[in-house]
């Protein structure tokens, strides 16, 4: 990925145009994610007398798979924990069509109007 990434780079700015600062950042803290050679702590377990060495993570929050998935983890064992109630849960899921994923992107106002409309109880529920 790191080769690509330079490519990328060059080809951007190449074409007058700059990659945002944070974007650098983001990518660039993804590459070095889990490296040995970017930083590491030693461990050693006292039961088993091995040593083990731990890489640096980037704690990325949205770009970096391994970060993603343990944060993931770690949000879905707190809410189960901590959050909801022992009791059964309803799960709805909202499939929207590309135009208007879209819509809500661009427009505020037309995705809270949308949210309204999808959060309020329907009559077929109850």
């Amino acid at each position: 990925m790191l080769a690509e990434w330079r490519t990328f780079v060059q080809r951007v700015e190449a074409g007058e145009r700059v990659v945002p600062r944070f974007c650098r950042r983001e990518v660039e803290s993804v590459l070095r994610c889990g490296v040995l050679g970017c930083g590491f702590s030693r461990v050693h377990c006292d039961a088993c007398k091995k040593d083990s060495v731990v890489a640096f993570s980037c704690k990325g929050r949205g770009f970096c798979p391994s970060c993603g998935t343990r944060r993931m983890g770690d949000t879905a064992a707190w809410l189960v924990d901590r959050v909801l109630p022992a009791v059964p849960v309803r799960q709805w899921v909202l499939s929207l069509t590309q135009s208007q994923q879209c819509t809500r992107a661009k427009n505020a106002a037309a995705s809270r109007s949308q949210n309204r409309g999808t959060t309020r109880p329907n009559a077929a529920t109850r």
